[in-house]
């Protein structure tokens, strides 16, 4: 495993124009951005419609008019920064222990690139299709999906648990644009790999 602070590194060693490698068209990251945040909104209330639907009302938010104090709001507000934080690690680290290796090889690559507001769990090297999209879907599946099946199966719902499970659905949002590219424009037979943020795939006896 490696760190990295910025955007992804590509590996020079890899050349695509070998080969018969083919790039995926992608969209660039602000079109990515614009992409995401519609995804993300549908996301959020779908979620949001599931978990309501639980119909636990001890879970039922009521503020009262002292409830609103500046020490309560900075304590919210710390939860809520400390939340975003810890799914976003958790988010991170389940992409990661989805990787070949389970993110010890030294091709799993995690790393921030502030300028961009991106967090990411990087493979470097050679993967089956149906793996990368087990890879990306995965953080969605135990982060978000599966929270919302605990509620469904024991008709409670934690508040806190809640919360972390639509913030990391929206950041899943991009997550499954990623699965939707793939699925539209890399057969099912193919291999993939990354040269930086560019994804390139060929038949897998190629």
């Amino acid at each position: 495993m490696r760190f990295c602070l910025g955007r992804v590194p590509a590996n020079s060693g890899f050349d695509p124009l070998r080969d018969g490698w083919q790039r995926v068209r992608e969209p660039g990251l602000l079109a990515f951005y614009a992409a995401g945040i519609p995804m993300a909104a549908v996301v959020c209330a779908a979620l949001s419609i599931a978990i309501a639907s639980v119909g636990d009302r001890s879970a039922t938010i009521v503020i009262k008019p002292g409830d609103v104090t500046p020490p309560r709001m900075l304590f919210g507000l710390s939860v809520a920064v400390g939340t975003f934080f810890l799914v976003l690690a958790i988010h991170e680290a389940v992409h990661l222990i989805a990787h070949p290796g389970n993110g010890w090889s030294n091709d799993s690559v995690v790393g921030v690139w502030p300028a961009r507001g991106v967090a990411y769990a990087h493979y470097d090297g050679e993967i089956s299709r149906n793996r990368f999209i087990v890879m990306a879907a995965l953080p969605f599946v135990v982060l978000s999906l599966g929270p919302v099946a605990l509620f469904w199966a024991t008709g409670r719902v934690n508040l806190w648990v809640a919360f972390l499970a639509l913030l990391n659905g929206i950041g899943s949002a991009f997550d499954l644009i990623v699965i939707a590219i793939c699925l539209r424009q890399i057969p099912g037979n193919a291999v993939l790999r990354n040269k930086g943020w560019e994804t390139y795939w060929r038949a897998r006896d190629a």
